[in-house]
């Protein structure tokens, strides 16, 4: 709660509500779960209380945009978190919709926590506008339960094997399709095989496999060259020689890059017009005030979308021209 605010308290606390509700509504009405409901919301909640008193408007300003704007500001259609489950869950990823499917046609009752935990949590995002992947996080863990507890079991095992195969064959066709659609080396290809082979030994295990040689590929051939990019770190070590003592407000107009205050160092104000004896970060064309001391290419795009941003870094899409100014 005292990093992610009421969601912190809302998720764990819908998913016990509901799970309870479900299988043993009685117990609901034990005065403990309440006693310790408001114990955790002073233990979490009380730093956003001190902040509202402390700095007033700008604290709510800050709270509303992170919390309640983004259920109603964004495109994404409800489901974009199902399908990026194909991305974000790899190397088992469809497999679960498999076992979700041997959980309801099954009746599994020993897996009723983590479908409630996975629902609740897929559901309520799904419901809000602005969709990040990192926000379902926290519904993994039960992904995994229950995708272990399918594969582990002896229950369809052909199809489990024919999904495992043609889950194998897709990582391996993206691989090697990366390998030559960035130019990487051809030695790459060399792993490609490995999950195959372990497959005939134990098929269950094939997709860890292909998962870290996913992370191997990403790691040294593609996250190397993607770094020289991100020029946000740049821009942030060039702020702190500009002004090491924090002396001056450093503002950023046209646009702004959420990792840049770690870079720097230092708050970086957002949205507000910049005062005189201050740092200018400007995108070209919002800000001409004064004459720019340096220029970058920065990535405008969401940088936790890494698939997107690969592949806008390959076409150089979204990179746009920025400069340094002091006002």
């Amino acid at each position: 709660m005292l990093v992610k605010g009421p969601a912190g308290f809302l998720l764990p606390a819908g998913i016990v509500f509901l799970y309870l509700l479900f299988t043993d509504p009685k117990e609901l009405l034990k005065l403990k779960y309440y006693i310790f409901t408001a114990i955790s919301l002073v233990l979490g909640l009380w730093w956003h209380v001190y902040e509202l008193l402390t700095k007033g408007h700008t604290f709510w300003e800050v709270f509303y945009r992170e919390n309640f704007k983004r259920v109603y500001d964004g495109k994404d259609p409800f489901y974009f978190y199902l399908l990026d489950l194909n991305v974000s869950f790899l190397p088992y990823s469809f497999l679960f919709f498999f076992a979700f499917l041997w959980v309801v046609l099954k009746i599994k009752r020993e897996y009723a926590f983590p479908m409630v935990w996975f629902l609740f949590v897929y559901g309520i995002f799904s419901l809000v506008a602005q969709k990040i992947p990192v926000y379902v996080l926290p519904a993994f863990p039960a992904l995994a339960i229950m995708t272990s507890g399918f594969i582990l079991s002896q229950d369809w095992e052909r199809l489990k094997r024919y999904a495992i195969l043609l889950l194998l064959s897709l990582i391996s066709i993206a691989l090697a399709v990366g390998i030559f659609l960035f130019s990487l080396p051809f030695a790459f290809l060399l792993i490609i095989p490995l999950p195959f082979l372990l497959f005939l030994k134990d098929h269950r295990l094939s997709p860890a496999l292909a998962g870290m040689m996913f992370i191997v590929l990403l790691k040294f051939g593609l996250l190397t060259d993607l770094e020289e990019k991100r020029k946000v770190k740049e821009l942030g070590e060039f702020i702190k020689k500009l002004d090491p003592k924090s002396a001056m407000p450093v503002y950023e107009v046209g646009h702004f890059h959420h990792s840049l205050p770690f870079y720097a160092e230092r708050k970086i104000i957002r949205d507000k017009e910049p005062q005189k004896g201050s740092i200018v970060v400007y995108k070209s064309g919002t800000f001409e005030k004064c004459n720019p001391i340096k220029s970058l290419r920065l990535y405008t795009g969401s940088e936790s979308r890494l698939f997107k941003f690969l592949m806008d870094a390959r076409k150089n899409k979204n990179f746009e021209e920025f400069f340094v100014c002091l006002y």
